[in-house]
Order: C-alpha cells, then sequence, then structure tokens
C-alpha cells in the first residue's frame, strides 16, 4: 500500500475524524457584500496559476516553486506570504485524482486569507451544480437527456448515470475511478473497499452546504479586478463584455413572450460576434456580475429540492434552479440558437486554437476604464504561460492553462515553417490518463508605486528547462524582454527565456533574463502546440 506523505496523512486524519465544530455551511448572505475589486499596496506580488483540475502533483509542484505561497512544514497547511496575494483562476477539479485535496486547499486558502486569497469559477466547476438534481434518486425515473448530446443509454441507477455523464458530458473520463483512488488514499484503505456508492455520495456530498465544493463556488467569483487586472477563466470578447446574463425573474418574464424574446434580450446576439462595444463600466459591470452569481446560489439554495434535470432543455429560460449559472459556463445555447454563449468562462483568446491578435475594440475598451492586464486560463497551451499584446496599448493577456503540456511537440529551430499535423505522434485531446506532463508555472505581478503592475512569469517546461518570461511596459519600451507576448513575421509567437544552465535571475527586477539562454516560440493549430527554441541571431531575422 503506498505510504501517505506527512502533509497527506494530516490531511486524512481530518477527513477520517468528525469535526470537533459545526461545519462552515455557506449561506449565501454571508458573502453578499463580497468585494469583485480591490487595490493592493504598492510593492504587494501577486501570484497568479489556474486549471489544477484535480491533479494534486502539479499543485503541489506550484506550492514547491511559488514565491506567494508555501507549505508549512509543522501543519502541512498552504499558507501566503505577507505582502503578498494569491489569484486561482479556475477549474479546480477533474481529470486528477486530487479534487477533494485540491479543493479543501484552495478553499482553507481563501477563508484563511479572506483578502488576499481570490478564487475564479471555472466552467468544470460551475458545471457540477448538476449533481444537485442529476443524482438525485427523485429524478431517476425521469432520464432526461443533455441538450448537446445526441444519444444517451437509460440509466437504472444515479451511480450509472454518474458513470456515464462524467466522461460524456463533463470531459473527465477518470473522474470516477479518481474519486475512488482519492477516497482510498485519505483513509488508508485499499481502493478495492471503496463501493461505487461511496463514490456517488462523495460527489452529492461535495454540492450540499457544508461540502468543498458548494464553498468554493460561494467564494469565488465569475470575475474579479485587482488594480489594473482583470481576472476571468476564459476571455473577454465583444460579445462578452459587459453582458450580464438574466435574472430569474427576468428570464421568466422574456420565457412568456417567446423565442423571439431572447434575441431581443440580447440573450442570443443575432450574430456570433457584436461590431460594437457597448457603453459599460468595468466595477459595475463585475459587481453586477457578481449579483447574478450570488442570486443562482441563492435559489438553489432556497430550493434544493427541485427535482427536474437542467440538462435535458437548459437555457436561461429553465425554471431550474442555478439554470442561468450553469448555462453561463456552457459553451454554446441549446437550440434553437446554437451560438456561442455570452461569457467570460467558456471562451477563449484564440480562432480554433489558432493564436490571433487580441480585439482592439475589447483591449481599447477595457483599457481606457483602467485594464491593463488580463489573466486567464481555459484553454491550453503547450507547457508555459503564453502572452499576448494588444497593438495600440500596453494591454498584455495572460493564459497559463498547461493542462496539455505532456503533448507539446519541439519543432526545429532553424525551420521557422509551421509543422504539419502529421508530425504530431500520440496526441490525444481530452484522452485517458495524465496529460499535464511535468511543468509547473507562476505568473507574478508586482504592484509599483502607481498601482500598475509589472509581470514575471517563471516555471519549469515538461522537458525540465526554466522558462522566465519579463514582460516590458508600454508599447514604445525597448529592450530584449519587448518581444515577449509579440509575433513574429513567420507566425510564431514570443513566449520567454528558456534559461541555460547555471544562469540565474533575479525576480524582482529580471536581470539576468537577456544575460543567458534562448527565446521560447510556440505556435498552435487546435489542441495542437509546438515549441522552437532559438537563439537571439535566429529570432531577430524573423521580427
Amino acid at each position: 500500500m503506498r505510504k501517505l506523505p506527512s502533509h497527506c496523512i494530516t490531511l486524512a486524519s481530518r477527513y477520517a475524524k468528525a469535526p470537533s465544530r459545526t461545519p462552515r455551511i455557506h449561506r449565501l448572505s454571508t458573502w453578499a457584500k463580497s468585494s469583485v475589486t480591490k487595490r493592493a499596496e504598492p510593492g504587494t506580488v501577486i501570484g497568479y496559476m489556474t486549471d489544477v483540475e484535480g491533479n494534486y502533483d502539479f499543485w503541489e509542484r506550484y506550492v514547491d516553486m511559488s514565491r506567494v505561497v508555501y507549505r508549512c512544514k509543522v501543519s502541512g497547511d498552504v499558507k501566503l506570504r505577507e505582502g503578498c496575494e494569491f489569484v486561482f483562476g479556475g477549474d479546480s477539479v477533474d481529470r486528477g485524482p486530487g479534487d477533494l485535496r485540491v479543493q479543501r486547499e484552495l478553499v482553507d486558502l481563501k477563508e484563511r486569507y479572506p483578502d488576499r486569497v481570490h478564487l475564479i469559477l471555472g466552467n468544470r466547476d460551475i458545471n457540477k451544480l448538476r449533481f444537485i438534481t442529476e443524482l438525485n434518486a427523485s429524478t431517476q425515473s425521469q432520464n432526461l437527456g443533455f441538450y448537446w448530446v445526441k444519444n444517451h443509454p437509460y440509466f437504472n441507477s444515479p451511480v450509472e448515470r454518474l458513470k456515464w455523464i462524467l466522461p460524456n458530458t463533463m470531459g473527465c473520463p477518470e473522474s470516477f475511478n479518481y474519486r475512488r483512488q482519492e477516497l482510498a488514499l485519505l483513509s488508508n484503505q485499499d481502493p478495492s473497499d471503496i463501493s461505487d456508492e461511496e463514490v456517488l455520495k462523495s460527489f452529492k456530498n461535495a454540492v450540499e452546504p457544508e461540502g468543498y465544493h458548494w464553498r468554493y463556488l460561494s467564494l469565488g467569483h465569475l470575475a474579479f479586478s485587482l488594480n489594473d487586472i482583470l481576472f476571468i477563466h476564459g476571455a473577454v470578447c465583444s460579445h462578452s463584455l459587459g453582458f450580464v446574463p438574466p435574472s430569474f425573474k427576468q428570464a421568466r418574464d422574456m420565457k412568456s413572450k417567446g423565442p423571439a424574446a431572447s434575441v431581443k434580450s440580447g440573450v442570443a446576439p443575432r450574430s456570433p460576434r457584436f461590431s460594437e462595444i457597448p457603453e459599460f463600466s468595468v466595477p459595475d459591470w463585475l459587481e453586477r456580475l457578481e449579483a447574478f452569481k450570488q442570486s443562482e446560489l441563492k435559489h438553489i439554495e432556497d430550493e434544493r429540492e427541485f427535482n427536474t434535470n437542467w440538462s435535458a432543455t437548459g437555457g436561461y429560460f429553465n425554471d431550474v434552479p442555478g439554470a442561468r449559472l450553469m448555462q453561463y459556463g456552457m459553451g454554446r445555447l441549446p437550440p434553437p440558437e446554437r451560438q456561442r454563449t455570452r461569457s467570460v468562462v467558456y471562451n477563449d483568446f484564440t480562432h480554433n486554437g489558432s493564436l490571433k491578435d487580441p480585439d482592439l475594440q475589447v483591449c481599447e475598451a477595457l483599457y481606457k476604464d483602467g485594464i491593463r492586464r488580463i489573466a486567464s486560463g481555459h484553454r491550453p497551451h503547450g507547457d508555459a504561460p503564453l502572452f499576448l499584446r494588444c497593438r495600440s496599448t500596453d494591454l498584455t493577456i495572460t493564459t497559463a492553462d498547461t493542462s496539455y503540456s505532456k503533448n507539446t511537440q519541439i519543432a526545429p529551430p532553424n525551420n521557422p515553417s509551421a509543422p504539419s499535423l502529421a508530425e504530431v505522434p500520440n496526441f490525444q485531446r481530452g484522452g485517458i490518463g495524465d496529460q499535464r506532463g511535468n511543468c509547473a508555472s507562476e505568473v507574478l505581478y508586482t504592484v509599483g508605486e502607481d498601482g500598475k503592475t509589472t509581470i514575471i512569469a517563471h516555471g519549469k517546461l515538461n522537458c525540465g528547462s526554466t522558462v522566465i518570461a519579463r514582460v516590458s511596459q508600454g508599447p514604445e519600451s525597448c529592450g530584449d524582454d519587448f518581444w515577449v507576448g509579440r509575433r513574429t513575421k513567420t507566425g510564431w509567437w514570443i513566449k520567454g527565456r528558456v534559461l541555460a544552465g547555471g544562469v540565474s535571475a533575479d525576480w524582482d527586477t529580471g536581470d539576468g533574463v537577456a544575460a543567458g539562454g534562448n527565446w521560447l516560440l510556440t505556435q498552435s493549430t487546435g489542441f495542437y502546440v509546438w515549441n522552437r527554441i532559438v537563439d537571439s541571431s535566429v529570432l531577430s531575422k524573423e521580427m
């Protein structure tokens, strides 16, 4: 039997023992005054990472290399350093045998430092609200379908339903077995001793008021701003900027007016993209998104015994408690619209996976309202954070999901041509097994005297090499770091520097980045990602 590390023994003992106090039940009123905008003091270092997706080994690698959080050797708890803040970008669960431990540590960290730790909601976090009704025995006889899945089998039990919906509707093919493994690990048992019913109960309990998944949803935000940084899970697009879904009452009123009401109300745009950016205020937009999320959770709290499944028809105009929040976390609207959801959760900053310049209108609209940075995840891109620069401002987008890093391919350094898809062996999207690889990275935003932030990212690539990126300030700045986040004439985006052996860098200033190491370039198509590592002479010919 696997021997538990000391901090896992501490966690296991917490799970095994009955709580000595009444469990903290997260009622909406507790968090009704939670702010979604904040100004940190000059000198504050903000650490950002995202998309752990239940991979506890990845979470451990991050904690070990982080400059803002650390694991206490005595208690085993993850703690936050003085003068620092931490933001987790969402998708805490699904694709690793550590859902319970990851969520527990994130929630405990937030509750220990409520004003300095901030959690973002991802699509994998939001869609677990479906468990409240879909795993309810009272809905078993309905055997309803899923609006985005054509066919499904008949389910004889909630266990059968759970085993099917996890891989087929939530993109987590091994979650059921992962949960069995984790329950065994935390109770010091063999996985064969954990029954299917115990696994089912664990998933159901997670979204109960005292469950850690419910607590994560209660504490998290759809969007959050800290100084000049906007934190979201997915992307801000021209059709999601400023949009807030209707409340339950508004949706009910629209439903009574017929299908055309969804277009007229703006829930379903007339075309996939808007040509005009609406007038809006970032703080007001974020506050209204937060109020929307809280109202949806409050509706669930008030009607937890509701016994109709949302997934059968989906949509904002559904009477199921939490329907509007679940739809906001989906990629597309149900029939007849079938268009992209106007959401900051499920969209991304690529075009079908290929990198593109950020939307100029969106960047300028946010920049006018004080946003100079966007931090996001959701769309995996290689084994290091990716930076995208706005052409007309110094607004910089960071996308830091590395959940498919194991599939990152290395392209020849002296061949700027885009590799063929046929050159990618054994690539799997959404396949079984760990595709995370061995990478880990952290994006650090440091607050200056003027309240604006500078950016340095550091970490390890899947191959084990050290990567560091320092993002220059302003569109007219110069120096080696000027190139990070920009695209070469040959279509490669520059991620940062791969440091040579023995070369170190000063994390506060970035000094040493230019002194050693080659440039890390990247290109992608769909979920296929290539790295090129080139020296300055090669890069200069392609700029």
